[in-house]
């Protein structure tokens, strides 16, 4: 059997003593080859699995390019396609800013920073000047445990010998919250699991999980939710609860979660493809997959194996031809399939676009124009060398932010590359970076409402970090809540709390520069508002025609009189909606008389039974039906519910209550027995969901779709005044 050819992440350069690798084995040994001018092995290790870090016995030099390769007793991978390797950044004659991932908490034990140039060492100090924090930059980011607490004003800056990058300034804040909120355990917990995502945490928090047999294990959390490692695989009939403390001088503590129960292997959905997948590509997604699980890919016959890094990894195998693949996912014995998808004659692939303008300190650049099932890598050159900086990103939105490191910084030319259906690179727009605006200020999108843990920003600077700070109950202190990189175009910014009424929010955008002040927020702050609806409706009897000729049906009819009502709600539109269409109701409900039964057998209609929908084929998608009126036209409808688990670009998840419905109508013509027989792709007929930078297409693994259609004939008993088939659902 062969292997899947792991993934070197990236950026790496002349400084880096370690790559991270992802894909292989365990117990595999990873064999890290540099091709180019002087051929050699500079790095082999042993797997543990999924996502290893290989130490490097050979320096590295600017003119390597470095590929992977892993062999596991008689079985082998290839080696990534020289075109795809990674190349070495040279050390530079400058350093630019690094920058904050984590909310500094004034009590808070760990850190993140990003921006870092791979291989530089970055300190933190606190307000007396004294290193508190010192880290390797490992593709960029730095992580770190603090040895005294955050006071004061911090600050950051990366260092290689002979250069010092600038400083970067930072503003702990208080917790003022006794005692910590929770934290929770997102997504299912399924035996054999070897992490859990934990989420609600507060930046720099500590977090223990506790089995209910009593023993603890605790690790260091620099963001609000990350992947926990678990010292054993989970067990079915287990019993999981989380908690978080803060100990830095504060010694905050939250209470145990409820407890979260391990389900079995069994009860774990199928892997998923994500297509399209076109010939000539290297590399297939497959999401909805459990860490610690074994995803075997059969393409056209050969079997190739690896261990995803997430519940989403994108695996590397060689060139494709056109034929089919399928994904199997192993965890604890039980295997389960994927459908078979088709592998696609390469066709037209769109010529991405790096959108402009490029500003300095950027954390992150925006591309559009992408055909999905495209892999990208952003590339720059600062005058002296042409290099990568950023890892290969398989992408399978239309636009998409990648992360680059180290920060951009002006005048430096970059462009992206472009892998479609073939090995060889095909190279975007190029722009020059400048100097990042300070008069642009974001503007959050209003009204902002109750209950919702996002909201909009729009004419941020594509970028930069923009971050949204709350206050609650008219209090005078406000409490970091959320953050994103700003966009081009609209900025999403996910909360990590729920809005409730009478918040009020500001936010503000950060670069690099040393003036930057916590006092500088953006405009006014915008109050949260209650949801309000006016609704007029009826309340009334239904009453269904009794004088219809033999074998035919009488329909219902709605004999009612109209009243408007104004509602609120604290919830949601559509909790707002509700009560003012019940309200309304009420206030019509005395208009009902006795003349009901006469109007339906003045005004009803009489018609044949209603028609019926049969089938639908989630693999061709193929919707059957019969009962329609012979050679009339029919209209279909698609609407699709359920919560599922999403990421952005950055890996940041989040579940999502989801409600769309297709439309326009898909529109066909019954045969003239009255039957239809037609392909409605629901990947196409229900609008994709968006969450901050990614957008999904069609019906999601675990939600259910449902779908009815009709044929025109009128049903005055129906709020559309016509009359419908049964409703078919399948859940996905």
């Amino acid at each position: 059997m062969a292997l899947c050819i792991p993934t070197l992440v990236g950026p790496v350069s002349e400084l880096t003593k370690s790559i991270r690798v992802q894909g292989a084995l365990p117990g595999a040994t990873i064999r890290i080859s540099a091709i180019g001018s002087n051929p050699r092995e500079v790095a082999k290790g042993i797997a543990s699995g999924g996502n290893d870090r290989i130490p490097i016995y050979d320096s590295l030099k600017a003119d390597d390019i470095l590929v992977v390769a892993q062999e596991l007793s008689d079985d082998t991978s290839g080696t990534t396609a020289e075109s795809m390797g990674m190349p070495v950044q040279q050390v530079p004659a400058k350093l630019g800013h690094v920058g904050f991932v984590s909310h500094l908490y004034k009590c808070g034990s760990y850190l993140w920073l990003s921006g870092g140039f791979p291989g530089a060492t970055v300190d933190v100090r606190d307000s007396t000047n004294t290193v508190i924090g010192s880290g390797e930059s490992e593709e960029g980011d730095v992580r770190m445990t603090l040895s005294a607490p955050l006071s004061g004003v911090v600050t950051a800056y990366q260092r290689i010998p002979s250069v010092t990058g600038p400083i970067h300034y930072g503003y702990p804040d208080q917790i003022n919250l006794r005692p910590l909120s929770s934290p929770s355990i997102m997504g299912s917990l399924i035996e054999c699991q070897t992490q859990i995502l934990v989420h609600a945490v507060f930046d720099g928090a500590q977090v223990t999980v506790q089995k209910d047999d009593g023993t603890e294990q605790s690790a260091g959390f620099d963001r609000n939710s990350l992947w926990f490692p678990l010292t054993a695989p989970l067990a079915v009939g287990e019993k999981l609860k989380v908690r978080q403390t803060m100990h830095r001088q504060c010694e905050q503590f939250s209470d145990f979660s409820i407890p979260y129960s391990v389900q079995e292997a069994a009860d774990v959905p199928p892997p998923v493809i994500q297509t399209p997948i076109c010939a000539g590509s290297r590399r297939i997604s497959v999401s909805t997959l459990i860490p610690g699980s074994i995803v075997t890919l059969t393409i056209n016959g050969k079997m190739y194996k690896g261990m995803p890094a997430g519940i989403v990894h994108s695996f590397e195998v060689d060139s494709l031809a056109v034929g089919t693949v399928k994904a199997t996912m192993e965890l604890c014995g039980v295997i389960k399939e994927s459908t078979t998808v088709q592998i696609d004659p390469s066709g037209n692939q769109l010529l991405v676009k790096l959108l402009e303008p490029l500003y300095s300190c950027a954390r992150a650049v925006s591309i559009g124009n992408i055909t999905p099932g495209t892999a990208l890598q952003v590339w720059k050159s600062d005058g002296v060398q042409e290099t990568a900086i950023s890892s290969i990103h398989h992408i399978f939105s239309q636009e998409v932010s990648i992360p680059v490191t180290p920060y951009l910084q002006e005048g430096e030319k970059l462009w992206v590359k472009q892998w479609s259906c073939s090995d060889v690179a095909i190279t975007s727009n190029s722009s020059v970076v400048v100097a990042h605006p300070t008069s642009v200020s974001p503007v959050i999108i209003e009204p902002v409402y109750t209950n919702t843990s996002s909201f909009a920003v729009k004419n941020a600077v594509a970028g930069a970090l923009v971050e949204a700070y709350i206050q609650r109950n008219q209090t005078t202190d406000w409490a970091f809540c959320g953050s994103a990189i700003g966009k081009p175009a609209l900025t999403i910014l996910p909360l990590n709390l729920v809005l409730a009424e009478g918040d009020r929010i500001k936010i503000r955008q950060l670069f690099c520069s040393a003036e930057e002040r916590l006092s500088l927020f953006t405009n006014p702050p915008v109050t949260v508002v209650a949801y309000t609806a006016t609704k007029t409706a009826t309340r009334s009897g239904t009453f269904t025609r009794n004088n219809c000729p033999g074998g035919q049906t009488g329909s219902s009819v709605l004999y009612s009189q109209s009243a408007t009502a104004t509602a609120k709600s604290i919830y949601s539109q559509a909790d707002a909606d509700q009560k003012a269409q019940l309200a309304a109701e009420t206030s019509a409900q005395q208009a009902v008389d006795a003349g009901g039964q006469a109007y339906a057998n003045q005004q009803g209609s009489c018609r044949l039974p209603s028609p019926v929908l049969d089938s639908y084929d989630t693999n061709t998608f193929v919707l059957k039906g019969k009962g329609f009126k012979p050679s009339a036209p029919v209209w279909i409808r698609m609407t699709v519910s359920g919560t599922v688990v999403v990421s952005d670009s950055f890996g940041n998840l989040a579940s999502l209550t989801d409600y769309r419905s297709g439309f326009p109508y898909y529109q066909t013509t019954a045969d003239s027995t009255g039957n239809i027989n037609l392909t409605v792709d629901h990947k196409k007929a229900l609008p994709p969901l968006p969450y901050a930078d990614m957008l999904y297409f069609g019906a999601l693994p675990g939600e259910t779709l449902y779908i009815s259609a009709h044929d025109g004939r009128p049903n005055t008993d129906d709020i559309t005044g016509v009359l419908w088939s049964n409703t078919w659902s399948e859940t996905m």
